[in-house]
C-alpha cells in the first residue's frame, strides 16, 4: 500500500536556512569592508634613496640641488621611485668610504672610478689632475 506523506512532516524548518544565509551575508560584508578599507589606505610609502654630497661643493653639488651631481641623483631617485633624502658632508678623500661604510648613504655620486671597492657606473666627468 501506498502512504501519503504527512505534509507537517516534510515541512523544512526555515531557521537554518536563514542562519546560513545571514552567516554568507556576513562574510561577504566582512570581506568587502577589508577590501574596501586596503583600497582606501594610503600605500607604504617607499624609503627615500639617501644620498651623501657636499652641500658647497659646486659645479658638482650644492645644498639648493644645482649641481650636476644632485640632477644625476634625482634622476636614478626618480627611475627608482623613491624620494630624495640628502646627507651633506664635506668632501674629503675619505667621504665616499666613510659615508658608504657608516650606513648613512645609500649613493655617493662623484665616486672616482678607480674605486675597486665600490660599484660604479662607466665615468661621466673627466677631471684633469695636474
Amino acid at each position: 500500500m501506498h502512504q501519503t506523506a504527512d505534509p507537517s512532516r516534510h515541512h523544512l524548518n526555515p531557521a537554518p536556512r536563514c542562519r546560513l544565509l545571514l552567516s554568507a551575508c556576513a562574510g561577504m560584508a566582512a570581506l568587502a569592508i577589508t577590501m574596501l578599507a586596503a583600497a582606501a589606505a594610503p600605500a607604504a610609502s617607499p624609503s627615500p634613496l639617501r644620498v651623501c654630497a657636499d652641500a658647497d661643493n659646486m659645479p658638482s653639488s650644492d645644498a639648493k640641488g644645482r649641481g650636476f651631481e644632485d640632477r644625476i641623483a634625482a634622476l636614478v631617485a626618480a627611475q627608482l621611485g623613491r624620494p630624495l633624502a640628502y646627507s651633506w658632508v664635506p668632501q674629503r678623500p675619505d667621504l665616499v668610504r666613510n659615508a658608504l661604510a657608516s650606513g648613512r648613504c645609500d649613493m655617493v655620486v662623484g665616486v672616482p672610478n678607480q674605486a675597486d671597492w665600490v660599484e660604479t657606473t662607466r665615468p661621466y666627468y673627466c677631471q684633469a689632475m695636474f
